[in-house]
């Protein structure tokens, strides 16, 4: 009985802690979800997802080219690999 009641605490714990996402946040998995059914790059993961909407993402190497190429040319993200200079705003 004490174990049910210290897994129950904890978890509850653990949900009070959860954090909602930002705007940009938000908008930045919406474009990777859409961009990686657009491009059929089902092998595609994002690995990171900052506060100010940027993102990494990994994926096998035709599928990164495939994101890549989705998310700076329909989206307007910046990716370095595909443009090595940050463009100014």
């Amino acid at each position: 009985m004490k174990n049910i009641w210290w897994m129950g605490a904890i978890c509850v714990l653990f949900a009070g802690c959860a954090t909602a996402l930002t705007p940009a946040q938000e908008k930045a998995l919406k474009d990777f979800d859409e961009c990686r059914a657009e491009s059929g790059a089902w092998t595609a993961q994002i690995t990171e997802i900052r506060e100010g909407g940027s993102i990494s993402f990994t994926a096998h190497p035709p599928h990164v080219t495939m994101m890549s190429a989705c998310m700076t040319q329909k989206r307007g993200y910046w990716d370095r690999r595909l443009n090595p200079e940050r463009p100014l705003k």
